[in-house]
Formats: C-alpha cells, structure tokens, sequence
C-alpha cells in the first residue's frame, strides 16, 4: 500500500486504488471487503491483511454521502493492538511515534505538528493524523480527504 503525497491517491496493491474521488459504487465488487453499514451518512467498509509500510493492517474505508472521505488503517500485528487494554501508555505512544516516523520517511515530509497522541501532515487535497487511542486501546493512520470539513 502506497500514498501519492502530492494528490492523495493511494494503491492498496497493484489491482486496487483509491482517492478522493472513490464512491461506493467502485468498491462494492470487492470480494475480500466487509460492509458494516451506514450510520449518520457514513457508509464503513474494511478490508483485512492489507500490507501498509511492510506493517500488517485493517484498512477501514468510511464514506459520506457515496464518495470516499476517511481511510483509517489500523495497525494491526503491532503490540498496542497484540495486547489491546492490556497494553500501556507507553507502549502507546512509542508505536505512534514509529508509525510516524515510517510514514515521514515514505512521504520525505515531517509531521506539520505533534503532539504526545498525534502528529498532523497537512496536503493540498487533505490530512494524515497517526494517532495513539488510549480510549480505543490502539494505534492508527487517518487519511482524510478534503479541508474546511467537519467529520
């Protein structure tokens, strides 16, 4: 799994690609994908054992109103997620601090802003937020396509 920093486009693997532009339609003929519904105009699909900077992963896809708005890929042979409530605090911050890290190598850019929970990359067609969840007990990468927008 690949991002394009430069337009937001990303290559699940060499048969499947998404961007900003993805609608529902695209993906349903999917056999591999889970559909978990729509609630409050967001429709949530998943796609499991999905390789994402040679890290094992759930990629959730969340559309609303039919168009591709919030990839979620959670990490997911990581410890944080191994040991879910049982993992610590800083077993927690060090796995967002090195899922940071592999992503600001992959896209030769440092996080615009950090902080102890999360770091922010900013793009022209959108955000990615690597994120430690202690309510959630897990570690993720949010890529959330559009600016000015509410979730």
């Amino acid at each position: 799994m690949n991002i394009n920093k430069n337009t937001g486009d990303i290559e699940i693997n060499e048969n499947f690609h998404v961007n900003k532009n993805t609608s529902t339609k695209e993906i349903k003929n999917i056999n591999f994908l889970e559909s978990f519904g729509e609630i409050n105009e967001f429709e949530t699909y998943s796609m499991q054992n999905i390789k994402f900077l040679n890290l094992e992963t759930r990629v959730n896809f969340r559309f609303k109103n039919g168009i591709l708005y919030i990839i979620e890929i959670i990490w997911t042979d990581g410890i944080t997620n191994r040991l879910g409530y049982e993992s610590s605090h800083s077993d927690m911050i060090n796995e967002k601090k090195y899922l940071s890290k592999l992503i600001s190598k992959s896209l030769d850019q440092s996080a615009e802003t950090s902080t102890k929970y999360e770091d922010f990359f900013s793009f022209s067609w959108g955000y990615i937020i690597v994120k430690a969840d202690q309510k959630s007990s897990l570690c993720s990468t949010m890529i959330i396509y559009g600016k000015n927008t509410n979730i």
